[in-house]
């Protein structure tokens, strides 16, 4: 009797003092998640007002850049700048491994990539542009656009589609074997085909033998010197390294639209969750997705301004629990759909639990399928089969890991839209009558957002962009005189101050 008298009175005390557990537990307050963005005071007829990030309210200004002290002043950088600091970087053995399990060091790479400018230097005029049509699975392609953007400073064109017609100045083109017949009606006179692996032997055509511009791979020598002198040469750089070809359209980009990603990313974490150097990142890389390239330079170039101690990068068709745990990620670049896939068979009491736990903000690691797994932040990229809210409240659970959604577009380098590392609200009206709705998040630190609206009365448009990381296309078609430019998005913004896509129902 007396037992279960003390069990009651326990049970009493639970109950009255829950909601200031709760309150003590969560990670975040909900009212800060019912207001994520800042709303411009202005707007145009048939417009919204423009939204940020609560990180960059209106009256501040957009992440721009790197922020690189020199003396009392700060300078927004460019891509020298992060190779430089990633080679002076406290740790030599810093390493990428890449997609055919090649795995180099920092300085091996710089000796490679040197050499793959000292050979681009031979073979083209310093005006020429560099062309590549690869899934960025091998790792020839992937080192040419270090070098690329580093070292030989040309421009890098990347063809995720062929175009309507030649790109200007492009003399040489660079191709993964199974690309190769694609290019042949290019009109590209200049060919060299990746054969793969990481032996160094390529195949070359066109007119007569070209010679490679890769070096052998097998156990480079490091260096870490180089020419690049940050404090006086800051203002000397290629500023057109990098356009992409996509849908038989060219948008051109520009070093700022790649420091500003980076910055926006790196600088709007909270403590406990910067990028650093006993990090290990894990990028998975799908060959059905262009976006996932764009992904793939993001992580890569946050991963090497960070100093992380291991950048490794798979065919996220290889991408298992056991590659997740080997490599000691603490960090996962990846799609949705890829995460669904390694979650979808887990369950059990505890991840039960650990979902319930969850989708209360009680952050927690019970449920998780793996002892071996150490994430700490999952970057989901959103495909265009979007997952629901209660989908990765269960990858968060099984994971351990917390979770920041983002959805990319061709018009931009990095993201456009995230959600918050903290979110964790599971939504219970997803799925209408005649749409469902998907929660993408606000605008990353570098870019603001509006929607244009048929009508005065309408509450949902057209999603806009416009900032540091968006590229240049063709004006009047990519992006309007005040260069807003479209994302080929449909949905309107919630009180919370997230955009929801509004997507019909299959």
């Amino acid at each position: 009797m007396f037992t279960t008298s003390i069990a009651l009175l326990l049970l009493v005390i639970l109950l009255i003092s829950w909601p200031y557990l709760k309150t003590n537990l969560s990670d975040i307050s909900p009212a800060f998640l019912q207001r994520q963005s800042s709303v411009g005071p202005t707007r145009k007829s048939n417009e919204s007002a423009a939204y940020r990030s609560v990180d960059v309210p209106h009256g501040l200004p957009l992440t721009g850049g790197l922020r690189i002290r020199i003396g009392y002043k700060l300078r927004d950088g460019c891509l020298k700048d992060i190779w430089d600091i990633a080679l002076k970087g406290g740790n030599k053995e810093a390493s990428v491994v890449f997609p055919d399990d090649l795995e180099l060091t920092i300085g091996q790479i710089n000796t490679v990539i040197n050499s793959i400018a000292d050979k681009l230097a031979e073979i083209t005029e310093d005006t020429d542009k560099i062309g590549i049509f690869s899934d960025f699975l091998s790792t020839e392609s992937i080192l040419l656009a270090l070098s690329c953007f580093f070292i030989s400073e040309r421009t890098l064109v990347n063809y995720n589609s062929i175009p309507s017609s030649p790109a200007k100045d492009v003399r040489l083109m660079v191709v993964d074997k199974r690309h190769a017949d694609k290019v042949k009606g290019m009109g590209f006179k200049r060919v060299i085909v990746i054969e793969g692996g990481s032996t160094g032997e390529k195949g070359s055509t066109g007119d007569g033998e070209l010679p490679s511009i890769f070096p052998s791979l097998k156990e480079p020598s490091p260096t870490f010197s180089s020419s690049y002198s940050p404090n006086e040469q800051y203002m000397q750089f290629n500023n057109q390294p990098y356009s992409e070809i996509n849908d038989f359209r060219q948008v051109d980009f520009f070093q700022r639209n790649f420091v500003s990603t980076v910055a926006s990313r790196l600088l709007s974490l909270p403590a406990g969750f910067e990028w650093s150097e006993s990090d290990s990142v894990l990028i998975s890389v799908s060959p059905f997705d262009v976006s996932s390239k764009n992904a793939l330079i993001t992580n890569l170039l946050c991963g090497l301004v960070s100093k992380v101690s291991k950048i490794t990068i798979v065919n996220e068709e290889k991408l298992n629990l056991d590659s997740i745990s080997s490599s000691s990620a603490t960090i996962l670049s990846t799609s949705d759909q890829c995460l669904h896939r390694l979650t979808e068979d887990a369950g059990g009491f505890l991840t039960e639990r650990s979902e319930s736990l969850n989708s209360l903000g009680i952050f927690n690691r019970i449920g998780r399928i793996s002892r071996r797994l150490d994430l700490k932040i999952v970057y989901a990229l959103q495909t265009n089969k979007p997952l629901t809210s209660r989908e990765y409240n269960r990858i968060r659970s099984c994971l351990g890991s917390r979770i920041v959604r983002e959805t990319y577009n061709h018009l931009a380098i990095g993201p456009v839209l995230k959600t918050n590392i903290f979110e964790y609200r599971v939504l219970g009206n997803e799925v209408l009558r005649k749409s469902r709705v998907v929660q993408l998040g606000v605008a990353v630190n570098c870019l603001e957002l509006k929607i244009k609206k048929e009508g005065e009365k309408d509450d949902k448009g057209e999603l806009y962009a416009r900032g540091y990381s968006v590229g240049k296309g063709k004006e009047g078609v990519d992006y309007d005189e005040e260069f807003w430019v479209n994302l080929g998005v449909e949905g309107r913004f919630g009180r919370d101050g997230c955009f929801y896509e509004l997507r019909p129902r299959n």
